[in-house]
């Protein structure tokens, strides 16, 4: 069963977004834990975080459908409510390596350089890649999405 909150919160969407209606939606957290849901959602609402990275093979595993351009999605807080929609514009499937210096910044992280979000990510994949028995290399993909901020209450 859906989240009552979930389900408030997109038909209020939907009030100002009605060419939405017959679109899909996820409802999701960035991160783990509850301390990075809400550190991460805080950029989205500030706009500086548009991006965002994860690793391919955990879509595979998981058996989740790859994110689409024109997709929205529903950002939770740490503690399961909804506080922003985003709409993804841009997907692509780029190895760890190549990953630019545009990419790092769109992220919003850190000091939104390349060389932070590489620290911090290779940290946090290679955590998700072992829980899962997988291994992590500079060749892995990463599903790299860039969104825009289209809602918040």
């Amino acid at each position: 069963m859906e989240n009552k909150n979930i389900t408030s919160y997109w038909e209020n969407f939907l009030k100002i977004c009605p060419e939405a209606e017959n679109a899909s939606y996820s409802a999701w957290s960035f991160g783990s834990g509850k301390e990075m849901a809400n550190q991460l959602l805080e950029l989205v609402l500030a706009e500086k975080k548009q991006g965002t990275s994860s690793l391919y093979d955990l879509y595979l595993i998981n058996q989740e459908d790859f994110p689409k351009e024109g997709e929205y999605s529903l950002i939770l807080n740490g503690e399961g409510d909804p506080k922003a929609i985003i709409q993804t514009k841009f997907v692509e499937f780029i190895p760890f390596k190549l990953i630019s210096k545009a990419h790092g910044f769109l992220e919003g992280e850190g000091d939104l350089s390349l060389n932070y979000w590489r620290e911090v990510h290779e940290e946090f994949f290679k955590k998700e890649a072992l829980e899962y028995g997988l291994p992590f290399t500079e060749d892995s993909l990463v599903v790299y999405e860039i969104f825009k901020l289209v809602y918040s209450k």
